[in-house]
């Protein structure tokens, strides 16, 4: 209780009139800045950048049993990037084949899987990507390191955007092994 009391007393000195605010000068002055036309500027996709990459591709189980688990790899792909069967389709990407994912903030690989779950130009991919099992053996890469901390972050909270990164999907050319001369 009485650590309740002191807590009060430091917060309450920041209202003269002794009443926690729900009004705060900070979020309102931001909230003024966002207009239709800022917004709608920041959701257009361009030529380069033709998809939504979303890291927040849940799963019906939790992470810990599931996704962080190795036994489980057995019965399925734990790292992937789903998209549109037809944007895979259009890129020439077949299931399970490696793609690269490139953002302004970085570029990464991933096996795709196709599910009419993801939207026309919408790939998602799941937030835990990056992984190392308690056998210290790293599965993925951190699908953080795509996202750019200058084009995708938040004004008002200074939180990385991860849900909406405009990036594009590139199907991997794999590379041809030269005959060698003897």
């Amino acid at each position: 209780y009485k650590q309740l009391e002191v807590f009060y007393k430091k917060v309450l000195k920041y209202y003269p009139d002794k009443k926690i605010q729900l009004f705060n000068d900070v979020i309102d002055k931001a909230i003024k800045h966002f207009t239709p036309a800022d917004v709608e500027k920041e959701l257009t996709l361009t030529e380069e950048f033709d998809m939504v990459i979303s890291s927040g591709n849940h799963k019906d189980s939790g992470v810990d049993n599931y996704m962080r688990n190795p036994d489980t790899y057995v019965f399925r792909k734990p790292y992937v990037v789903t998209m549109n069967p037809y944007d895979a389709e259009e890129r020439g990407i077949r299931e399970g084949e490696e793609v690269r994912i490139v953002t302004e903030g970085g570029t990464m690989t991933a096996p795709v899987e196709t599910s009419f779950m993801a939207n026309r130009g919408y790939a998602m991919i799941p937030h835990h990507f990056a992984h190392i099992s308690t056998r210290y053996e790293t599965y993925g890469q951190p699908v953080n390191s795509i996202s750019s901390y200058d084009a995708h972050t938040d004004n008002l909270t200074g939180d990385p955007e991860v849900r909406y990164i405009p990036g594009r999907i590139e199907k991997l050319i794999p590379e041809k092994k030269g005959k060698s001369k003897k």
